[in-house]
């Protein structure tokens, strides 16, 4: 047997029918199928990166899926994709959607400042997206900055009876 008659048994037997349509999918991104995916995937309002991460796949891939750039996948990819198109992700793809539409919009209420700070804290978290070590290191310093600037604020404008004790007090000397 041909390599060539070989990979059209292997797709022929991992062929899986899209409900509610005519087709079927093997792995092979016809235009009905890249179509079928972005008008679904739009219409749930989800991101490339929401529905890579659902199917297991990096964002560029997905991308060339759906631009037709790539037009075959990995078998493994196959039955996500049919799960996808069948509808089995909506509920979990939809509150995804929502859960970052409504950070977006709390985003967006912040004060410029305060979000541009922000963004450089995940940029910079991005760049250490390779080592988990720095990352670690660089969340436990945001989070000892953040709880010392709390502290400080909240010894310097409440009240004495409301006044948290300082960072490294023991409990008798915050109760002198």
């Amino acid at each position: 047997m041909s390599v060539k008659n070989a990979a059209r048994l292997f797709h022929r037997r991992n062929r899986r029918s899209i409900s509610g349509t005519p087709y079927t999918f093997d792995g092979t991104f016809t235009p009905e199928i890249r179509t079928m995916m972005r008008e679904r995937r739009n219409s749930l309002g989800v991101s490339l990166q929401q529905l890579a991460e659902q199917i297991g796949v990096n964002i560029s891939t997905l991308r060339k899926w759906e631009k037709g750039e790539v037009t075959t996948c990995q078998t493994v990819h196959i039955n996500h994709i049919v799960e996808f198109l069948n509808g089995d992700y909506d509920r979990r793809l939809k509150s995804a959607s929502i859960d970052a539409r409504g950070f977006m919009h709390l985003w967006a209420s912040l004060p410029e400042y305060v979000s541009g700070r922000l963004e450089r804290a995940l940029t910079i978290y991005r760049i250490c997206s390779g080592h988990p070590d720095l990352q670690e290191k660089l969340m436990e310093n945001f989070d000892s900055a953040m709880g010392g600037t709390l502290q400080r604020l909240m010894t310097r404008s409440w009240p004495a009876e409301k006044r948290m004790p300082d960072v490294g007090m023991s409990q008798r000397e915050a109760q002198e």
